[in-house]
């Protein structure tokens, strides 16, 4: 009798704490719904609230058995702040929010062991970001980016050792990229468009990866030297453009093989060193750069785009070592701009076998006459030779 009795027992307990959690679960989501003028959203709100039909089938719910692990309600019309209840779902895998007009702080949030991503772009958050979010230490992708979120880069949040992608572009950031954030900088790290300021960290390598992502830090208040990051060569792209950087070009910049080096818009000067790595696309723009372009030669024959305009380069045009460039010639999608330079001297014949659209407008150019294999029958895809300087 007592054994039965014991057995009773637990299977009453185990039922309560059962049917418990998803009414936690159900609260949480109807705080949210509360919170956010659920009764005006735009399409989404079917069955919200609703006493005979479960959460887990209302608009946007995804569940695993009786906990809900997915809540999308991207473009729902929501409006209003986020509850400090809603980490009472504490299955959460995936929270995605975009293009609403949820303002307001970002809570500071517990629980959710589990969360794999959040996604809250385009609203009209404001605030900081919450240190305590580094709890989050399953997280792999963040993105808050298109938003008014200020405040510092939380030091706390080098704890995302698992984190594959974070989006805080087009905020109002400020402060300094934290040396704690080593650490992050695993797959696409996007902060452009901040107010983030000071020198750039001086990592050491011990801590990344074999390969790694795009880092992109443009459109900041950014300044300082180019640090000697010994895990350049690592990057896939990497976006410093728009800053106030200063000093010259790193030598061990130019061993890497980059999809996309952007440092354009800067103050960078000197002259660039020679070219061992391969990089696709390549963008110089806009800075204080001289000598001469002997580093093309030894360009990658798979390049995009160099765009060297807007600086103080001089000497001859040089030759190329790879005249296809590996462009398609049907399309001409591949550039090369030296616009705005000192460069001097005729144009090479090799250049009228370039797969590509080439700039040599604003130059010192005393010839512009193409040369004589540059007729209508060329593969060129177009040489600019206009409004060469009048004194150089």
């Amino acid at each position: 009798m007592k054994l039965l009795l014991w057995i009773a027992f637990v299977a009453f307990i185990a039922q309560e704490v059962f049917s418990a959690t998803p009414e936690a679960q159900r609260a949480a989501l109807l705080e949210l719904y509360n919170s956010t003028g659920g009764a005006n959203w735009v399409g989404c709100g079917a069955d919200w609230g609703s006493t005979t039909v479960p959460p887990c089938s209302w608009f946007g719910i995804t569940c695993d058995g009786a906990n809900v692990v997915g809540l999308t309600l991207v473009d729902c019309g929501l409006r209003g702040t986020l509850p400090l209840g809603l980490s009472a779902l504490s299955h959460l895998q995936y929270l995605e929010l975009n293009l609403n007009s949820i303002f307001g702080t970002l809570p500071d949030w517990t629980g959710f062991d589990q969360l794999l991503s959040v996604g809250i772009v385009n609203n009209s958050l404001s605030g900081t970001l919450p240190p305590s979010w580094s709890r989050f230490t399953s997280l792999q992708s963040l993105s808050l980016q298109y938003n008014t979120i200020s405040g510092p880069l939380p030091a706390a949040w080098g704890n995302f050792t698992q984190l594959q992608s974070l989006q805080l572009s087009h905020n109002d950031l400020q402060g300094t990229v934290p040396s704690e954030w080593r650490g992050l900088i695993q797959y696409s790290i996007d902060l452009s468009y901040n107010s983030i300021s000071g020198d750039l960290p001086s990592w050491d390598d011990s801590v990344f990866p074999d390969t790694m992502g795009t880092l992109d830090l443009s459109n900041n208040q950014i300044s300082g030297t180019l640090p000697e990051w010994k895990f350049i060569f690592r990057v896939t792209a990497l976006i410093l453009a728009s800053n106030k950087l200063t000093g010259t070009l790193p030598l061990s910049w130019t061993g890497a093989n980059y999809q996309l080096l952007d440092v354009s818009w800067n103050h960078l000067t000197g002259s660039i060193p020679s070219w061992s790595g391969n990089a696709y696309n390549l963008h110089l723009q806009h800075n204080n750069f001289s000598g001469n372009l002997s580093f093309l030669t030894n360009m990658n024959e798979n390049v995009d785009v160099i765009d060297l305009s807007d600086n103080s380069f001089t000497g001859d045009l040089p030759e190329f070592q790879y005249p296809n460039w590996g462009c398609d010639q049907l399309t001409c999608k591949c550039s090369m701009n030296l616009q705005n330079n000192f460069l001097r001297g005729s144009i090479p014949q090799i250049y009228c076998q370039l797969m590509s659209n080439i700039n040599l407008a604003g130059n010192c150019l005393r010839n512009t006459t193409l040369p004589a294999n540059c007729d209508q029958n060329s593969p060129s895809c177009g040489i600019v030779v206009t409004s060469q300087r009048q004194t150089c």
